[in-house]
């Protein structure tokens, strides 16, 4: 997990490292993939359809309101297995 020291000398660890790897390229060019399909995950797609970076965005399950911002994607939340081949086919 990458970290860094802020000026207050408290270590600071990246929620999403993979995110903080990337390069110009690919800060413009991202997929998110949204795993759920209530009111947070509504609130969160939501946020993310604000971003200039995000290009494509997808919910797993979704529900009709998540529908109007990202493409649902029909796999519950909880098959782990069907989730992690949409991720990789979608790279």
């Amino acid at each position: 997990m990458q970290s860094r020291q802020d000026s207050d000398g408290f270590q600071r660890y990246a929620p999403f490292p993979a995110l903080i790897e990337t390069n110009e390229r690919d800060k413009n060019n991202m997929k998110v993939l949204i795993i759920g399909g209530g009111g947070r995950e509504h609130a969160i797609a939501w946020k993310f359809r604000q971003s200039p970076h995000v290009t494509e965005l997808f919910c797993a399950p979704g529900n009709a309101g998540i529908a109007e911002l990202a493409t649902c994607v029909p796999i519950k939340a909880t098959a782990i297995d069907a989730l992690v081949e949409f991720a990789t086919q979608e790279e």
